[in-house]
C-alpha cells in the first residue's frame, strides 16, 4: 500500500502523536480521500516500525489498520470512558472482519488467527505443547479440522 512506502518528514509534534496518542484526529488527508476522512478521530495501534519511519497504524475508513504518515494527524485526549467506548466498538467482540478476516484487540494484538497460521508460530503464542502430536508446519485449519474444533478457542478450551 502506498501509505506504508512513502517517506515523510519527522517534525517534534509529530514524535509526540507517536509516542502517546491511542487516539488521533486527521488534520491532512493529502492522497488518501478515501481512506481518511478531515477532522474525524482515528484509533492508532502500536507499531514500531512504523513508529521509526514516522507513520502510525491507523484503523482507517475500511476497518482495517494502515500505516500513514504521522503528521497527517495531531494527538486527542479522550475522557476514559469515551475511550473505553471507543475501543469497544471499533475493538470489541463485534469488530467487522477485514480483508483478511483478522479483528485486533485494543493493544494491536490480532484477535483471529488464520486458517493459515503454522503451529509453530502458535506454539510461541501457546507455549511447546500446543497443538501436540502436530509438526511445526501444520496449518491451524488441520488441526481444527482433525481434532474436531470449531475454532482455535475452542481447541484451547477442550486441550487444555
Amino acid at each position: 500500500m502506498a501509505s506504508e512506502r512513502r517517506s515523510i518528514r519527522s517534525s517534534e509534534s509529530s514524535g509526540e502523536v507517536r509516542r502517546a496518542a491511542r487516539f488521533v484526529v486527521c488534520v491532512d488527508n493529502t492522497g488518501y480521500a478515501a481512506s481518511l476522512e478531515m477532522r474525524k478521530i482515528y484509533q492508532v495501534l502500536p507499531d514500531e516500525v512504523g513508529s521509526r519511519h514516522h507513520q502510525l497504524r491507523v484503523i482507517d475508513e475500511s476497518g482495517e489498520d494502515y500505516l500513514y504518515p504521522e503528521q497527517y494527524f495531531a494527538p486527542v485526549r479522550l475522557p476514559h470512558s469515551i475511550e473505553r467506548e471507543f475501543g469497544g466498538v471499533s475493538m470489541g467482540k463485534t469488530c467487522s472482519s477485514g480483508l483478511d478476516d483478522r479483528c485486533r484487540d485494543e493493544d494491536g494484538e490480532i484477535r483471529r488467527k488464520r486458517g493459515d497460521t503454522l503451529v509453530r508460530t502458535l506454539r510461541k503464542e501457546y507455549g511447546d505443547d500446543f497443538a501436540r502430536g502436530f509438526r511445526s508446519n501444520t496449518k491451524l485449519d488441520t488441526v481444527l479440522r482433525e481434532t474436531d474444533s470449531a475454532s482455535l478457542s475452542d481447541y484451547l478450551k477442550h486441550r487444555r
